[in-house]
């Protein structure tokens, strides 16, 4: 399956392949030509988000997922299993998710877990704690930060020179890379809600 950036004649934004497909057949009186839901239930899933997608490109291999195309304007692609994903900059994980490839949003429904790859240094990870979901998405464009979201308890970790790390209730974290590759990634914008406990190691903050 590949599906079409609407913004843009013939560019492929997501490539799906897996090794069953089914789809539903639509009941109707007096038709000789079949006619079929907009859903596709797949298995042995292996897809490539390309282009049109901020966080492109990335790659991700669940064992089951569902392809809804009933809503041109909000195509979506989501999973209840266990799943794993990676782009140069990312590697993204958890159990279950919603892909809403037009609203440029992805939720990770529970145990999701974020790590931010960084040439030379310590990748910094972001991680929803108990069963909370976890989004992720880039505000404007490519070349814009990304923005994760996470709720009942969030564990950040830097992964700077010092060990230290961030556990909160509610965190919103806007992250840019930094001018290299070697830099560590620049955080912009840190907000934690309910009750928090910040370390390092030198100071503790509750």
């Amino acid at each position: 399956v590949e599906l079409l950036d609407p913004s843009k004649e013939g560019v492929v934004q997501l490539r799906v392949r897996a090794e069953r497909a089914r789809a539903r057949r639509i009941e109707t009186d007096g038709e000789l030509q079949p006619q079929w839901e907009d859903q596709y239930e797949l298995e042995g899933v292996q897809a490539e988000v390309v282009a049109g997608i901020p966080l492109a490109p990335l790659t991700f291999e669940p064992a089951t997922a569902r392809i809804d195309l009933g809503d041109p304007k909000a195509r979506k692609v989501s999973s209840e299993a266990p799943f794993q994903s990676h782009s140069a900059e990312l590697t993204l994980e958890g159990r279950g998710f919603e892909w809403n490839l037009d609203a440029d949003r992805l939720v990770i429904q529970h145990g999701g877990h974020v790590v931010f790859l960084r040439s030379g240094a310590t990748p910094a990870s972001f991680t929803a704690g108990g069963d909370g979901p976890l989004e992720v998405r880039r505000e404007g464009g490519p070349e814009g930060p990304v923005l994760l979201e996470a709720w009942q308890g969030v564990v950040l970790e830097p992964g700077a020179a010092r060990p230290g790390g961030l556990a909160a209730q509610h965190v919103v974290l806007r992250a840019r890379r930094g001018a290299s590759e070697d830099e560590p990634l620049a955080t912009g914008q840190l907000v934690a809600g309910g009750n928090g406990d910040w370390t390092s190691g030198e100071v503790r903050v509750l």
